[in-house]
Formats: C-alpha cells, sequence, structure tokens
C-alpha cells in the first residue's frame, strides 16, 4: 500500500511483474528467518536475487521507484558483514559457490582463518582446513556427494563427515564462540550477474555418499542474524 500512494496506481499496476520479482526474494528472506534451520548462506543468497531482481527494473518509466529500491537496497547491504556471509555461501552444500566470482577466494579463506584463530585454532589446524576448502570448492571425493534439500539441511549433510582430525571438532565446537570479523566492503557484484534461483538446484550427477572434515563443519554452525 505504501509503494502505491508514493509511485501511483498507473506505475505500479502497469508493471506487475517486476513489481513480482522484487517482491519475491523479500518475501522468500521473511519466510526464511521463520526458520530454525535458516543460516547465513541462505539470507546471502536472497539478498543477491533482490540485487539482480532491482538491477533489472526498466529506468523509463519508473525511475523514481527504481531509484528509491537502489537507495533503500543499498541502506540494508551496508548493514551486513558481507564476509561472513560469503563464507557461508560457499560452505553451503546446496549452492557449493555456485556463481561465486574468483577473487572472492582470498575472502573466503582470511575469513575462515580470523574465526579459526579466534576459537584457538593453531596454523598446523588451519591448513588442514584450507586443503580440505580447496577439495570442497573442486567437488574433489568426498565433496561430490548430492544434497537433497527435502531430506536433510547443511548441518545433517556435514555431520555425516567422518575425519581423522575430529579432535579438532570437540576443542572447537563451541555454540558461544567468538565469530567476528573485520567489516570491509563488498557489493552484490560478488555473484555473477546472470546468476538465478536456479543455479542452486545444479549438482553434480557423480556422487559419493562418504564425506570428510569436520573443521568445515564447526564453521558452518555460524547462524543468520538480522
Amino acid at each position: 500500500m505504501i509503494l502505491f500512494a508514493k509511485y501511483g496506481n498507473t506505475v505500479l499496476l502497469n508493471n506487475p511483474n517486476y513489481i513480482t520479482k522484487v517482491l519475491k526474494p523479500i518475501k522468500t528472506a521473511i519466510t526464511l528467518l521463520e526458520s530454525a534451520n535458516t543460516n547465513l548462506s541462505d539470507c546471502f543468497i536472497q539478498l543477491i536475487l533482490l540485487a539482480n531482481a532491482i538491477k533489472k527494473l526498466p529506468s523509463q518509466g519508473m525511475m523514481e521507484f527504481h531509484q528509491h529500491c537502489i537507495k533503500a537496497f543499498n541502506k540494508r547491504w551496508a548493514n551486513f558483514d558481507l564476509k561472513l556471509y560469503i563464507l557461508a555461501y560457499f560452505l553451503h552444500p546446496g549452492y557449493h559457490a555456485t556463481g561465486l566470482k574468483i577473487e572472492y577466494w582470498k575472502i573466503i579463506t582470511t575469513t575462515a582463518a580470523q574465526i579459526w584463530q579466534n576459537n584457538g585454532g593453531d596454523k598446523r589446524s588451519y591448513d588442514r582446513l584450507l586443503a580440505q576448502m580447496r577439495n570442497y570448492e573442486l567437488r574433489r571425493e568426498p565433496y561430490d556427494q548430492k544434497f537433497d534439500r527435502q531430506l536433510e539441511t547443511p548441518m545433517s549433510w556435514w555431520l555425516s563427515i567422518k575425519d581423522k582430525y575430529d579432535h579438532l571438532l570437540r576443542e572447537l565446537d563451541d555454540e558461544n564462540s567468538d565469530t567476528s570479523a573485520n567489516n570491509s566492503e563488498i557489493d552484490s557484484s560478488s555473484v555473477d550477474d546472470n546468476y538465478s534461483e536456479d543455479d542452486s538446484d545444479n549438482e553434480n550427477d557423480n556422487l559419493e555418499v562418504e564425506t570428510d572434515g569436520y573443521n568445515i563443519y564447526w564453521i558452518m554452525k555460524i547462524r543468520c542474524k538480522l
């Protein structure tokens, strides 16, 4: 109703498809926040979808509305510590870093390193974690197994991991861990512009059941806080 009052019935009623595309990720994000299984990666992907929907709004005939959406989005975007969101997005087995630009690998690894160090991890254990992350990124066995959204959560997927270094999990698996990281400016271009909601369903057909890497599981415990 606020949109109709501010921008007029004609503009919005003549462009219902564009309005629907902008509102859809907002609606989905609200629904996700009501779920007990919501995590940072779920929130991050809705932000990206919203940014792309706003970017694709036609400026002709909707310039004022378009500018309003951009301003509102940028205001909210500035409130997020995007390093944590990008890390969580990378580690979500349902997204598996789909569309993430290559230059953000350094941000992913340095953020993981800082979280690891803040919670007592040493360089040797972090080197093991980094090796696991590389194998996960390349979908090497055992990280090539299928993630079924209907039957499991990201946490249950990672809990199937079996690792000879499971003592790291026992030492560092603390729900009150300090997961803080320094703020940095990262815009919505962290994900390719042609990313769509359908991309998150693309998965490798060559699948294995066994998994590995408790270190990564521990980082996945970071929850979404809006």
